[in-house]
């Protein structure tokens, strides 16, 4: 509207002044017709200014709208730049905590490979530790194979030495010009005796055969009685052999059991030690002297009565001191175990390096078949000078009861 107003201010003022102008020069015709020009030329640049109005207008409501979506887009753009510093604000938060988890994941790459550096460091340990176990378990599994058959070798020489002192009495009482029976040996028995069974000694007892075995073991309690039920198993039918069987055991050993007879199948077995193979044969012996019992001299049977009655005593009573003695001496050695560790280990070391006392079997000859001998070696005990304190005997007595 200004516009238009200024161009119609315009146009009368060019009007007047044309107007002024023909009436000054007095030409009226002149001035009609500038003035009919004026009025067309006004008319004209009425309807030029409508259309520039109406230009104006549009472009007026185009500048309202561009104005209005302008301020859109500020407000667009404002609302970006806000959310945008969010986002600016948001990723920087992002990028500490990504160094921060960055940092925190280096550090666990470095406990990582330091763990894994530990890991295999404690493997090698561990494998180093396992070979040396392996080689410490072989060497113990060479130790113990080596003390085993170390064991094995001592039992069978202990078999050996037990069998072979057993037998050498049997034969050496057999042969004995008091008692004299005749004898045979498993490799050598009688033609007329049963083979399924082998036993170690047979003395040939009016017509019949005595039994003597020898026996050891490591269990000597279980394996007795298996032998018992095995000999009578054996023996059962076979008239030749002696109702009554010896088994022939090492004295230590009889000291374990607690039961020293047996009765299986008809057959009574005894168990008895080597020491006792002489007075069991005399015994025997003092039997076949006669053809009858009822031939017997009073006297002789009252006098066989009270042998075989002391002899039964006598080994009784040697079984019951060897037992109680044997206990005693367990009981004595197991107190060691009270002593410091390293004390057992140095008795223990010391025991390795000490050779197992052997007796002289001269010795023994000399001794077990001469009754002068042996009252003369106790008699050399009881004397004043003797190894034995007069008390240590006096205990012994009283223990004794003799």
């Amino acid at each position: 509207m200004e516009i238009f107003g200024y161009i119609l201010f315009l146009a009368c003022g060019i009007g007047g002044g044309f107007w002024l102008w023909g009436r000054k020069n007095g030409d009226e015709g002149q001035l009609r017709q500038e003035y009919q020009a004026l009025l067309e030329e006004q008319a004209r640049l009425r309807a030029e200014l409508e259309v520039k109005l109406e230009k104006l207008g549009e472009m007026s409501e185009l500048l309202k709208r561009e104005t209005s979506e302008k301020d859109q887009f500020l407000e667009r753009g404002k609302q970006l730049r806000e959310r945008n510093n969010l986002l600016e604000s948001d990723i920087k938060i992002l990028r500490d905590k990504l160094a921060e988890r960055e940092k925190v994941l280096s550090q666990f790459e470095a406990d990582k490979e330091r763990r894994e550096r530990e890991f295999l460091e404690k493997v090698e340990k561990l494998e180093h530790s396992r070979e040396k176990l392996e080689k410490e378990q072989h060497r113990v599994i060479r130790e113990d194979e080596v003390k085993q058959a170390q064991i094995l070798e001592e039992q069978t020489r202990v078999w050996n030495d037990h069998e072979n002192a057993a037998l050498a009495e049997l034969r050496r009482v057999c042969q004995d010009a008091r008692i004299g029976f005749q004898w045979f040996e498993n490799n050598d028995l009688p033609p007329d005796f049963d083979g399924t069974l082998k036993p170690d000694f047979l003395v040939d007892f009016l017509g019949q055969y005595i039994v003597f075995d020898a026996k050891k073991s490591k269990d000597i309690k279980r394996y007795i009685p298996e032998q018992v039920k095995e000999t009578a198993r054996k023996c059962r039918g076979n008239d030749k052999i002696y109702s009554t069987i010896f088994f022939v055991v090492p004295r230590d050993d009889i000291s374990e059991l607690k039961k020293l007879s047996f009765v299986e199948e008809g057959f009574s077995f005894f168990v008895i030690s080597v020491e006792s193979v002489e007075p069991i044969l005399a015994n025997f012996k003092r039997i076949t002297e006669y053809d009858k019992i009822q031939e017997f001299d009073p006297q002789d049977r009252e006098n066989i009565v009270n042998l075989i009655a002391n002899y039964d005593r006598h080994i009784s009573f040697q079984n019951a001191a060897n037992i109680l003695l044997t206990k005693e001496s367990i009981g004595l050695m197991e107190s060691k175990d009270h002593l410091p560790e390293d004390f057992q280990n140095a008795v223990e070391i010391r025991k390795q390096n000490m050779r197992s006392v052997k007796l002289k079997e001269s010795d023994i000859k000399k001794i077990s078949q001469n009754l002068h001998e042996q009252r003369r070696e106790v008699s050399k005990l009881t004397t004043s000078k003797a190894p034995l304190e007069s008390e240590m005997l006096r205990d012994a007595q009283d223990s004794l009861g003799v």
